[in-house]
C-alpha cells in the first residue's frame, strides 16, 4: 500500500461516532449549521461530516443544495432565485430557523476546536466537476488553512478519485460503496493500491463477512447513517471503525434505551402565541392545542437519548405590551397518575402539597437554556410552564 504520510489509525478513525451532517439538533437533520456543528461538540463528537457545495460565485458552502425537493428535505424555503444561488443570497437563508453556514464559518470553527475532525462528501462528481471543486476545497482548507491533516475527503466513483488526486494530494480518502457492494472485492483491491485508508457502507450492507474483509484488508470501515443505540453498537462488534450517525451520543450506556417523551410548552393562562405559524412553516414539527383553561400549549415528540442535552426553543408565548415569560417551570406526569409533580431547585420532583409543606422552591429555567435530561428525566410526558 502507497504510504501517505500516516502511521497506524488515521486520526478521525479514532472516534467511534461520527456527526452526520454536523449532528442531528432538536429534533431535525441535515443542518450543517454552527449550532448543530456546537450542540454535537457538546454532546461529545469530535468527528463531523459535513457536505459542501458551491455557489455560482465560487464560494463553497455547507449543505444538501437548493433545489426545491432539497430544500423541502433539509427545511431551507425555497425560492426560485435559488437557480443561480450566490453567496450572499445563500447566506441570507436559515434551515429551520438557524443561520447557514459556509467553508469560511465552518475552517473558524475548525480552529476554534482543534481537536475535531471533518469528512468532507462532495457528492458523485464528473472528472471536471471533481477538479473545480477540489481546487476551491484545497485552496480554503489546505493552502490557506492548513487542515489538510484533519480532513478526510470521501470520494464516490474511481473516475472521482483521480480528479481530485490530480488537484491535491489529501492524506486522508475514503471511498463510498454506495449500492455497489457486490463490488466490494474490486474496491478493497482499489483502495489498497493507491493508499485509501477508508471505506463507507450502508448499514444494510455491513454484514459480518463483508466488514471482516475490508478490516482484514488493513482499512478502515464506516458504517452509515446509524440512529439505533443497540444497531451501533452491533455493528461497532462486528468490527466497523465508526458510526455515522444523527443523534446516537458517543458514550452512551450500555442498555441505555431510547425513550420518546411528549415535551410541552404551555402558555400557563391567556397568552398570545407564535407556536401555529412556525408548524405553519415546517420551521417547528409538533402539535399545536388550545386548552379548556383558555392557555395554549405546544408538543413535540423528543426522544431524550439522541437529545440528551435538549436546548429549550425560544418562546413564543407573549403577554400585553409584548411581555415575553421571565421562564419556565417544568412539570411532569407518569402514567394513569393524577397530579403533576414539579422539578424543584434541590433537583428532585415533589408533588404541589409537598412543595407547599416543606417550603420548597420550583425550580426556574431561563428561556433559550439547555437541560439535561439525564439529570432531570421523570416521565413521558414533561410540560414547561411559561412564568410571567
Amino acid at each position: 500500500m502507497e504510504n501517505r504520510g500516516f502511521v497506524g489509525i488515521p486520526p478521525m478513525y479514532r472516534e467511534q461516532y461520527m456527526a452526520h451532517a454536523l449532528g442531528g439538533y432538536r429534533g431535525y437533520q441535515l443542518l450543517a449549521t454552527e449550532e448543530a456543528f456546537r450542540n454535537s461538540y457538546q454532546c461529545g463528537f469530535r468527528y463531523f461530516e459535513v457536505d459542501l457545495k458551491a455557489t455560482a460565485d465560487d464560494q463553497l458552502v455547507c449543505t444538501y443544495g437548493w433545489s426545491r425537493q432539497v430544500c423541502e428535505r433539509i427545511g431551507m424555503p425555497y425560492d426560485p432565485a435559488f437557480e443561480n444561488m450566490t453567496h450572499e443570497l445563500f447566506m441570507k437563508q436559515k434551515i429551520h430557523g438557524m443561520p447557514v453556514m459556509d467553508a469560511a464559518r465552518l475552517i473558524a470553527l475548525m480552529e476554534e476546536f482543534p481537536d475535531t475532525y471533518m469528512e468532507i462528501d462532495l457528492h458523485t462528481l464528473d472528472q471536471e466537476r471533481a477538479v473545480y471543486m477540489t481546487r476551491l476545497l484545497a485552496e480554503q482548507f489546505c493552502e490557506k488553512a492548513g487542515l489538510a491533516d484533519r480532513l478526510l475527503i470521501q470520494v464516490n466513483t474511481e473516475e472521482m478519485y483521480f480528479a481530485v488526486d490530480s488537484v491535491y494530494h489529501f492524506p486522508y480518502y475514503q471511498f463510498n460503496v454506495r449500492e455497489e457492494a457486490d463490488k466490494t472485492d474490486h474496491f478493497i483491491a482499489f483502495c489498497r493500491e493507491h493508499g485509501i485508508c477508508a471505506m463507507a457502507l450502508k448499514g444494510k450492507f455491513a454484514d459480518e463477512e463483508r466488514v471482516r474483509k475490508i478490516k482484514d484488508a488493513g482499512l478502515e470501515l464506516l458504517v452509515f447513517t446509524i440512529d439505533s443505540p443497540s444497531r451501533c453498537r452491533e455493528y461497532l462488534r462486528r468490527g466497523a471503525s465508526t458510526i455515522c450517525t444523527n443523534y446516537v451520543i458517543p458514550g452512551a450506556r450500555d442498555g441505555q434505551q431510547d425513550s420518546v417523551i411528549r415535551l410541552g410548552y404551555s402558555s400557563r393562562g391567556h397568552a398570545k402565541e407564535g407556536y401555529s405559524a412556525l408548524v405553519e412553516k415546517n420551521i417547528l414539527r409538533g402539535v399545536t392545542d388550545r386548552m379548556p383553561d383558555g392557555s395554549f400549549e405546544y408538543t413535540e415528540a423528543v426522544d431524550t437519548l439522541r437529545n440528551r442535552f435538549y436546548p429549550l426553543a425560544d418562546c413564543q408565548f407573549t403577554r400585553s405590551f409584548g411581555r415575553k415569560p421571565s421562564g419556565w417551570i417544568l412539570r411532569a406526569k407518569k402514567g394513569n397518575q393524577k397530579n403533576w409533580r414539579y422539578f424543584c431547585t434541590d433537583g428532585k420532583w415533589h408533588l404541589q402539597g409537598g412543595i407547599d409543606k416543606k417550603g420548597l422552591t420550583k425550580k426556574i429555567f431561563p428561556n433559550v437554556s439547555t437541560i439535561d435530561f439525564e439529570k432531570i428525566f421523570y416521565a413521558g410526558v414533561m410540560i414547561f410552564e411559561a412564568i410571567w
